[in-house]
Parts: C-alpha cells; sequence; structure tokens
C-alpha cells in the first residue's frame, strides 16, 4: 500500500512543483511501530521534523521501545523516516477528511536498538497529533 501511494506520489510530482521542504513547529504524536525482524509493536512518541508537498509527506523521527515481556526482549529503538499523511493525501486527490481530530499518518523506517545494536526495519503507524 505504502509502494502505491509513494508511486502515484512520483507519477502526480510535477503537479506539486510550487511546494518546497517545510519546517513544521513543534508537535507530538503517540505511535505504534511493528518490528519486522522481531515480529512484535512497540510503543513511543515521535515528531516531524521537515515536511513536504504542503505537509503530505513528512520526515519524522521516532524513539519507541517494546515491551520486557515480548519475545524479542526489550528493546528502545530510535530511528529516522518518511511518513505519508492519510487525511491531507485523500484531500489532495479530491476526498473529504471528515475525524479532524485523528490525524493518521503511516510510514516505513530503519530503528536502530541500542541495547541489542541492531538495525531494525519498522513499519510506523500515528493517530493523534498534538501541536505546541
Amino acid at each position: 500500500m505504502v509502494l502505491a501511494v509513494l508511486l502515484a506520489l512520483a507519477i502526480s510530482a510535477p503537479t506539486f512543483a510550487e511546494d518546497s521542504l517545510s519546517f513544521p513547529g513543534f508537535n507530538l504524536q503517540g505511535d505504534t511501530a511493528y518490528l519486522v525482524k522481531a515480529r512484535t509493536l512497540a510503543a513511543g512518541v515521535g515528531t516531524d521534523i521537515a515536511s513536504m508537498y504542503n505537509g503530505m509527506i513528512t520526515l519524522r523521527i521516532e524513539a519507541v521501545a517494546t515491551p520486557a515481556t515480548s519475545d524479542a526482549g526489550s528493546g528502545t529503538f530510535v530511528g529516522a523516516g518518511p511518513m505519508i499523511n492519510i487525511p491531507k493525501l485523500i484531500t489532495r486527490f479530491g476526498g473529504q477528511w471528515q475525524a479532524n481530530v485523528i490525524n493518521p499518518s503511516v510510514g516505513v523506517m530503519p530503528l536502530y536498538d541500542f541495547n541489542n545494536k541492531v538495525v531494525e526495519a519498522g513499519i510506523v503507524v500515528s493517530v493523534i497529533r498534538i501541536t505546541f
């Protein structure tokens, strides 16, 4: 699904040419990451540090941790990667997002585990956004 959305954005890239890289204000989101190799969930926080295409694509930094009871053991992960803002994507392609309180984003990013010193692939989902 993420690859299909990125392909659609690449095809329509000339229509986004008027928008450049911007740096949003401080925001904080609670995030859930699925760690692909460990096959477990991790929870934590993240913030957007840059955005493109009117906020539809953001560069996000994450800090997540797995519970001590998971099969993979406990871990503390930090990473950065691109996220796609679902409401802005729907609006861009002619739809209308009704749930203004919920702002889901999805992305894939490498996450570094400080406890085990390995890099893990994470599929990250953010739902509620708090802006300061």
